[in-house]
């Protein structure tokens, strides 16, 4: 029997695709053009499926041409992916405001805790308060927002200042 050498190859592709949305354009606009890219990459993995079934798919490594091996190929749905620190809703990428992350596991857009802000938008954490400071309500935008906690011997209904004497 003769031995047959094969190795595995995993990649991923991504194509940027430019939709020329501009600043001004309905929502409903954006969402179209939105599909037209899901299309184009899904007509992109129909040609790259046509080319290996062909044969005429190579890659030509050092001097060797290597054909992908039909029953291999596995293409997958194409996905809209969002830039960082931006939520996919509606049917377009929205940037996290001020106060807010992106929390990637959910893919959504998330207040910042009670402790901690953040003053920049399209962000994937939030900004801890310096110590013995903390914020009054989760959202917080700015640093001015993170207040001393009371010292030992003063009060305030947050718990923050400004502080009164017991």
């Amino acid at each position: 029997p003769r031995l047959i050498l094969q190795t595995t190859i995993n990649f991923d592709m991504v194509v940027h695709i430019d939709d020329n949305i501009g600043v001004n354009d309905t929502n409903e606009n954006k969402i179209k053009a939105g599909l037209v890219g899901v299309n184009i990459a899904k007509k992109i993995g129909s040609e790259i499926r046509k080319a290996v079934g062909e044969g005429s798919l190579s890659f030509k490594v050092n001097g060797n041409v290597l054909l992908p091996d039909k029953k291999s190929l596995n293409i997958s749905e194409p996905e809209r992916t969002c830039a960082t620190g931006q939520a996919y809703r509606e049917g377009f990428c929205v940037s996290c405001t001020p106060g807010t992350y992106l929390n990637k596991t959910l893919g959504t857009c998330e207040d910042c805790p009670v402790g901690s802000y953040q003053e920049e938008e399209s962000q994937e954490a939030c900004v801890p308060c310096p110590p013995r400071t903390s914020t009054e309500q989760s959202r917080t935008d700015d640093l001015s927002g993170c207040l001393a906690v009371c010292k030992a011997g003063s009060y305030s209904p947050t718990g923050l200042e400004p502080c009164f004497p017991c």
